[in-house]
């Protein structure tokens, strides 16, 4: 039996309310409870403040913005603000009624300019606007591969047909590609083997046609060098336009006049040419035969052994430069 008691015991102590360690507080309540109690009381409060004091504040500005209008207001009318009109809401029919703005107002309109003849100019030049430079290469490209294949029929017909058929379509397919100087440059290629005649009267024609190039007037000169003209060779490339003299046109000035035996106008030429290329051995060895003909032997072995540094000359060149150092050493 006491065993039994004992487990009735137990039974009624797990059946008590929960207690502390010392057994004499109640049993702890949930707290959340309370928090949720208080939290939706504040939410309330909150909206009663809001719907009490803020509508009352929005009805008086809104009757003082009426007023302002002289718009009559009474009890059945109220007044509200939309799209600058006043409506005025009540059972009798709606009175709309515009804005009257005050007597200084002034609403200025913006002025209205009228576009001048220059401005609409400007504007049909933009919009007819030159291809871009991509578009300017492919179209060139085009017209020149067009061109080869047309020189190239002529170059087979030109022993089948006569000698003049032949120079009359040669003519005029350069002048309907007077643009293109290589087309020029490649007839001139095919006649110099031809027809020697005609091909300086070609030559001529193309330094007058292209006379913002030295191209033509170099190999102008070149050939008549070539043939002995040297004074033909020389008024050549002094005729071309000053902006267009370059390392070459020098270079060949230069040559002329050493073979003229003019060597101090040479040795200013060749110097021009240096200019843009300062270690070239050609020219410092051309120099330093124009110096040795002037009898000015220290500056031509100057020259000379300024030559030898540079490594591009050739094996000829080379024993040439030795051969004029060892005599100025004597």
């Amino acid at each position: 039996m006491s065993v039994v008691n004992e487990m009735l015991n137990e039974l009624q102590a797990s059946q008590t309310p929960h207690r502390d360690i010392k057994g004499l507080l109640p049993p702890v309540k949930n707290r959340n409870h309370l928090f949720y109690k208080w939290m939706v009381a504040f939410i309330l409060i909150v909206f009663l403040i809001f719907f009490f004091v803020e509508k009352p504040q929005k009805k008086h500005l809104l009757d003082q913005s009426i007023t302002k209008t002289n718009i009559p207001i009474t009890p059945h009318h109220l007044a509200t603000k939309k799209d600058n009109l006043h409506i005025i809401n009540a059972d009798k029919p709606l009175i709309i009624e515009p804005r009257v703005p005050p007597e200084n107002y002034s609403k200025k309109k913006p002025e209205q300019v009228t576009p001048s003849e220059n401005h609409i100019a400007n504007k049909v030049v933009l919009a007819k606007q030159k291809p871009s430079k991509k578009n300017e290469n492919l179209i060139t490209a085009s017209r020149a591969t067009t061109a080869n294949k047309k020189l190239s029929k002529v170059f087979d017909q030109w022993s089948i047909s006569d000698n003049l058929t032949n120079k009359n379509r040669l003519e005029e397919l350069l002048e309907s590609y007077s643009d293109l100087p290589n087309i020029w440059q490649s007839a001139l290629n095919f006649i110099k083997l031809r027809d020697v005649n005609f091909y300086q009267i070609l030559l001529a024609r193309s330094i007058d046609q292209f006379q913002n190039t030295n191209h033509f007037a170099i190999v102008s000169s070149k050939y008549h060098m070539s043939t002995g003209q040297l004074d033909y060779a020389y008024k050549t490339l002094t005729n071309i336009k000053s902006t267009l003299h370059n390392k070459r046109t020098y270079q060949l000035l230069g040559m002329i006049l050493q073979q003229q035996d003019r060597h101090l106008l040479a040795i200013s030429n060749y110097q021009k040419s240096l200019i843009f290329s300062p270690n070239n051995g050609e020219l410092h060895m051309a120099i330093g035969i124009s110096f040795k003909a002037t009898n000015q032997p220290l500056l031509a072995t100057e020259h000379f052994v300024k030559a030898l540094t540079d490594y591009t000359l050739s094996d000829l060149q080379r024993r040439f430069l030795n051969q004029q150092l060892i005599s100025q050493k004597r």
